[in-house]
């Protein structure tokens, strides 16, 4: 049930521009290295902060923040663009201002081909 998931969802994917290219290993799983890149300030900020705490204080629960961040194929600025990364990040503990919760969602903007091998 999970690899027929996954091919659809690679068929899915495939109907898009651009190729990323994936590969499956030894063990049957296959690996998509991807990295975000975010930024926080200026014209181009790709993350924002929403709100405060309604608290008030040195409080940062119910902090909330929203990202528009691209999803590119090499740590460097200038590699392939393949996507992005949205979504919502909040604080979610009274306690400890490090515990955060993210609703991530990856859209891709080419097209996925997964390379499989059977030997």
């Amino acid at each position: 049930m999970t690899a027929t998931i996954f091919y659809l969802l690679a068929a899915v994917l495939a109907a898009t521009t651009g190729t990323l290219v994936a590969g499956a290993g030894d063990d049957g799983t296959t690996h998509i290295r991807l990295y975000i890149h975010e930024t926080f300030s200026g014209a181009n900020a790709t993350a924002v902060h929403v709100t405060d705490s309604p608290l008030g204080g040195n409080s940062t629960y119910g902090t909330l923040s929203v990202f528009d961040d691209e999803l590119r194929q090499g740590s460097d600025a200038a590699s392939q663009l393949v996507g992005r990364a949205q979504g919502i990040t909040m604080q979610a503990d009274l306690q400890d201002s490090g515990v955060f919760s993210t609703l991530l969602t990856v859209v891709f903007t080419v097209r996925v081909v997964i390379m499989v091998y059977d030997f």
